[in-house]
Parts: structure tokens; sequence; C-alpha cells
């Protein structure tokens, strides 16, 4: 699917319906965005040779690790500020589930009129 000509999603929101303990894996991972850029929070760490997952940026640059927890909200914002321009902080994908089932509800929110056939 190709969006329309200038349509971007300019924010997304992640849904955790699941718990996923710190040994289960499956962490919500950005990355791009680094200790340098982000607010240290319960639940949020940042990559180390434990971390479990194969994203060798990730681990180059220590990225952003989210646990999934039942209940709690995951926002980001795809855009920069007042210029529509992407934020590249927020490329994000999901480490391997060792244990358990992961479960996400998505809600993407867009700049202009998007229709999916």
């Amino acid at each position: 699917y190709q969006p329309p000509l200038g349509a971007n999603r300019y924010a997304t929101v992640l849904l955790y319906l699941t718990d996923s303990g710190e040994a289960a894996g499956g962490h919500t991972v950005f990355p791009l965005a680094t200790a340098d850029n982000a607010t240290q929070l319960d639940g949020i760490s940042f990559a180390d040779e434990s971390a479990g997952c194969d994203f060798p940026e990730l681990l180059q640059r220590r990225g952003l690790m989210v646990q999934p927890r039942r209940g709690d909200a995951l926002v980001m914002y795809s855009q920069l500020p007042g210029t529509g321009r992407l934020d590249s902080r927020t490329r994000h994908g999901s480490c391997p589930l060792r244990l358990g089932a992961k479960a996400v509800v998505n809600f993407w929110f867009w700049n202009r009129a998007v229709i999916y056939r």
C-alpha cells in the first residue's frame, strides 16, 4: 500500500493488552532513541549485551527498550514539531518473545485522510 502523496502518520499509540516480564522479551525497541534524548521511566531501559534482541543498531547505540505491560499505552510522534519532517528516533520494532504471548492494539493518526484498500 502506498499512501497518497504528502500523507504521513504523525502519531502512533500502542496499547498493550498482555504483560511480558523482563525475561520473556517482546520489548518494543527504538534503536535510534538513545539515553541522550529520552527520559527514564518505569518499564523503560536502554539496550546492553543482555537485551536478548538482535537489532545491531539497538545494541550499538544503546537504544530505548519498552517492556510490554498490560494496560500501558505508548505514544510516539513520527514527525518533528512545526516542520512535518519525519523523526528517525521513532523508528521501532519488537524483540523476539521468548515466553508467553504478546497482544498489542495500534492506533495510527494521519496528517490527512488515508483510505486503505
